[in-house]
């Protein structure tokens, strides 16, 4: 692994690490919303993953011969149990229930989307690590070391860049939630869906080109949405009207109404 590639990859921890901490430190003094608000959001960004992977494992393990399948059912794993955790952790307590807000949403999002970065970043070093000291332990997986310690620099760069849209994103899913308190609960299945829909379509992207440049330009393109509903969002006036509880109708509709 040469300089070039060890700047890159330190730019990239910078990127997945330091920049969540910083946005959560900014939104924190500049909106005076808790602290309890970020660690919350990340315990339950937590909780989901307990819940998700199982499930992730089992869809690419049924349907390895039909990528598109599993592809469709993982991606909507990925929504419903993301945003019905968010869901949730503004159920848990009274200061998620009072920061039910445009600058409670800001904080949550980099809560939940900054420690999936964190998650990602922790990833990228073992592998790195691995590649370095055991790189024996590569081959089940298909990877070689040279893979990983040769890759351009630029991939790290992007890796880390990702996370920025990624996290940008995730204001928008957080937002979506806050909205179905303040406004409808049916903003709680639009988060779903438009979790969904992201993921397949900047995967399945990917997929089709295999080229990072597509599959970037496509997420920054969503990323960009959700600094829009967010602008939007923070003019609107949301005053006091919140709906607490979901109608009663939504026990058969699946969502939760605890």
């Amino acid at each position: 692994m040469n300089t070039t590639n060890w700047l890159a990859f330190t730019l990239q921890m910078v990127l997945m690490v330091l920049l969540p901490i910083g946005g959560a430190i900014f939104f924190r003094r500049r909106f005076h919303v808790p602290w309890a608000v970020f660690f919350i959001a990340a315990g339950f960004y937590l909780i989901n993953l307990v819940i998700q992977l199982p499930f992730v494992y089992v869809w690419y393990t049924l349907f390895s011969k039909l990528p598109w399948l599993a592809l469709l059912l993982v991606t909507l794993t990925y929504g419903v149990s993301e945003e019905t955790m968010r869901y949730l952790s503004f159920r848990a307590g009274r200061t998620m229930r009072a920061n039910r807000t445009p600058n409670g949403a800001l904080l949550a999002g980099i809560g939940h989307g900054g420690t999936e970065s964190i998650v990602f970043a922790l990833g990228a070093v073992f592998s790195l690590l691995i590649a370095l000291l055991a790189p024996q332990m590569l081959k089940a997986s298909g990877v070689s070391a040279a893979a990983v310690l040769n890759a351009p620099w630029w991939t790290f760069l992007l890796s880390g860049v990702s996370r920025i849209l990624a996290m940008t994103v995730h204001l928008g899913f957080a937002t979506l939630i806050v909205l179905a308190y303040r406004r409808s609960w049916l903003f709680y299945p639009l988060a779903i869906l438009v979790h969904f829909v992201v993921d397949f379509t900047t995967f399945g992207i990917q997929n089709l080109t295999g080229s990072i440049f597509w599959t970037l330009l496509l997420f920054s393109l969503w990323a960009v949405a959700a600094l829009v509903l967010l602008v939007r969002v923070r003019r609107m006036n949301l005053g006091t009207v919140e709906q607490t509880e979901m109608p009663a109708e939504s026990s058969q509709t699946g969502v939760p109404a605890i």
